[in-house]
């Protein structure tokens, strides 16, 4: 058996994901959202959000001394406030980075110290973007976020190879490019005054550019 945790599970690229993989016999997936969505005998919805910290840190990982593997799949997040510095809400930093970045962190320190220890391969998979390598006016707190994130991962790897006993455990971060989620209709709806791209993303969704979650 292959057990599934995945963050934001109730739209975008987590539904998606979490719906593909229930096609699968074999597998447990648990849904982190604040939203149930999905119905099916081998999902189990747990409501949280991932944006509160005290709640993260008292998430615990049940043991699973019998699966094969056990996946974190971090891939809720927020764009925040589109605006350029001097006038972002100070509020909708905080729970944006909490979200794109500190929740991440701690569900995965979390993780792997559930599993290390165990013989089951240890994955984990954080959703990033192209947004954490390159600079996007309107979005420093997305773009700050997913280069945190990056960083947290390359960082969590390289200690992975150091040591030879948790060479079952793996971590990755994958960018999925433009997708048609909810934050892309966030995106088409800024002014041009706080975001000089919107155009182009707009342009992106009437060209059919977007791909599927």
């Amino acid at each position: 058996m292959r057990v599934y945790y995945i963050t934001g599970s109730s739209s975008g690229i987590g539904r998606a994901l979490t719906e593909a993989l229930l096609q699968r016999e074999d597998v447990k997936v648990f849904g982190l959202s604040r939203h149930k969505e999905i119905e099916h005998p081998n999902f189990e919805h747990i409501a949280i959000d991932l944006s509160d910290m005290e709640k993260v840190q008292r998430f615990h990982f049940e043991a699973w001394p019998d699966a094969e593997q056990v996946v974190l799949v971090n891939n809720a997040g927020s764009l925040g406030d589109v605006a350029p510095t001097g006038r972002i809400e100070d509020r909708q930093t905080v729970k944006a980075i909490q979200l794109n970045m500190l929740a991440p962190m701690i569900l995965t320190n979390s993780f792997f110290r559930s599993y290390c220890p165990h013989p089951a391969k240890a994955l984990v998979i954080n959703i990033s973007s192209g947004a954490g390598k390159y600079p996007v006016d309107g979005w420093s707190t997305y773009c700050s976020s997913k280069a945190g994130l990056d960083m947290f991962t390359q960082v969590t790897a390289k200690e992975m190879e150091m040591r030879e006993r948790d060479g079952h455990c793996k971590i990755f971060a994958i960018a999925p490019g433009i997708v048609d989620t909810a934050m892309q209709d966030h995106i088409r709806n800024q002014t041009e005054k706080d975001f000089s791209r919107v155009e182009e993303f707009r342009n992106y969704k009437r060209e059919g550019q977007l791909a599927s979650p």
